[in-house]
């Protein structure tokens, strides 16, 4: 009997440029879409896997499939680079500015994480958050990944595949009962599969905007009924929620779209409808008697208040009266004035190395806060890498963003609403907190206008 021998197109390769050669482009789209869609997908199989299963070891369940995807994005990533390497391409430094950056970033906290006190904690992280270095590496796969996408068809499939999770799991979310409770391993409503309410306020927010986006990319009226009910449903859901800084973040970027639609398209009638969902589901969503959006509105006006009594007690010369004023800065924002003024200290005590990646996880129970983060995106990455980390990333992000600004008038809607939605995401960081279930999300849009600042024209 004769052996079988299995022949493939990289036999006859003898050299690596060979090797790459044989490798098309199909393949790190269509890859790029699988690992992308695997990580979209997940929420679904954590409601059906994880059923009746303790929080840590659906926490795992989540990590492990964040790992698969971030290394297989690095390795993909990877040959991508090569195979650009190896073509001879002009490598042009102001061309790939905003990725020098990012990898610039990446470096100065591997190197801060070695002045850390716990230096395991800032490698690997702590069990709730695993936001360590490791997982800086594998945030990296997921925007390589982002990165690699650009055929629109497939981005449009993988819009498709989020909203269609997002409404199961806000649907199940909103019927509130002790079955959906433990399908979602959680012990209270509104927070999807998510370990915090927040964090599902975070994640509703893309849903929204994406649900905007294909109501107005698409020309078929029966679609463009299907994503204004989706858009309504997931709006309510986000409300009754009830993250108000994610809220808040969508009523911001919301006012964007509209500014954009008036003075760049000059096509300000298309957002009637969801301007008008906007406002009937913000008045007549109540939760405990009490009408949401209202209630957490007067909150905003007290903090509101409370900083500027604050500021005004800042220029009085009496130091007696002047401390006893101060404190009332503690709680704005639910106790976040606590956590940012101690944010400023800890930057305070090391200001250009940090304290290292997660050293807010035993920083803050020094000093008496029940807090693992401050609540702030900037003033976290002061803490861990200092501020130059905070500088580092001001560049990476800013540079991203300022040259697709420059191209906003030839960009697509589908490029348009990938940067609200990154923006969207920035605005809501600046008072939340990033988890390693939520941040890849905001790192495949990342992605997608990432490689807009590479090109002279929109992608297609």
């Amino acid at each position: 009997m004769k052996n079988i021998v299995f022949k493939t197109k990289f036999d006859e390769c003898k050299t690596l440029k060979e090797i790459l050669d044989k490798i098309n482009d199909t393949f790190f789209e269509k890859s790029s879409y699988y690992l992308l869609n695997l990580w979209i997908l997940y929420p679904l199989l954590m409601m059906f896997i994880t059923y009746r299963i303790s929080n840590v070891l659906a926490r795992n369940i989540m990590y492990y499939i964040l790992i698969i995807v971030g290394m297989s994005g690095i390795l993909i990533g990877t040959i991508y680079t090569l195979k650009k390497f190896y073509k001879k391409e002009k490598f042009n430094i102001k061309k790939y500015l905003p990725i020098i950056f990012g990898i610039v970033l990446l470096i100065w906290c591997i190197f801060t994480s070695f002045f850390s006190e716990r230096i395991s904690l800032s490698l690997f992280g702590e069990g709730y958050r695993r936001e360590g270095l490791f997982t800086y590496f594998l945030y990296s796969g997921v925007l390589l990944l982002g990165i690699m996408l650009k055929n629109k068809k497939l981005l449009l499939k993988t819009f498709n595949n989020f909203l269609f999770v997002q409404i199961i799991v806000a649907i199940i979310a909103l019927i509130n009962n002790s079955f959906t409770y433990s399908l979602m391993n959680n012990q209270e409503p509104y927070t999807g599969i998510f370990s915090q309410f927040n964090h599902y306020g975070y994640y509703l927010m893309f849903g929204v905007l994406l649900s905007i986006f294909m109501f107005l990319d698409n020309n078929k009226l029966y679609k463009k009924i299907l994503y204004l009910i989706i858009y309504g449903l997931l709006l309510y859901t986000l409300i009754m929620n009830d993250t108000f800084g994610s809220f808040l973040a969508i009523f911001v970027t919301f006012i964007l779209i509209i500014i954009y639609y008036i003075f760049i398209k000059k096509k300000i009638k298309i957002l009637i409808p969801i301007i008008s969902i906007f406002i009937l589901v913000s008045m007549c969503t109540y939760k405990y008697n009490q009408n949401v959006v209202c209630r957490n509105i007067k909150g905003l006006l007290v903090d509101l208040k409370i900083v500027n009594e604050v500021v005004k007690e800042t220029k009085k010369v009496d130091k007696k009266n002047k401390n006893k004023k101060l404190y009332k800065i503690n709680y704005i924002g639910t106790t976040r004035g606590t956590l940012w003024r101690y944010g400023f200290k800890y930057i305070g005590n090391s200001p250009i190395v940090g304290k290292g990646i997660e050293s807010t996880y035993y920083l803050y129970p020094k000093d008496n806060i029940n807090q693992s983060r401050p609540h702030n995106i900037l003033i976290q990455f002061g803490i861990f890498t200092g501020i130059p980390g905070i500088i580092l990333y001001i560049l990476f992000i800013g540079s991203i963003l300022i040259r697709n600004l420059k191209k906003i008038k030839i960009l697509d809607n589908l490029n348009i609403f990938s940067l609200f939605i990154v923006v969207c995401y920035l605005i809501s960081s600046m008072f939340g907190n990033s988890m390693f279930y939520t941040s890849p999300y905001f790192l495949i849009f990342l992605g997608i206008i990432c490689k807009n600042a590479f090109y002279k024209k929109e992608l297609t």
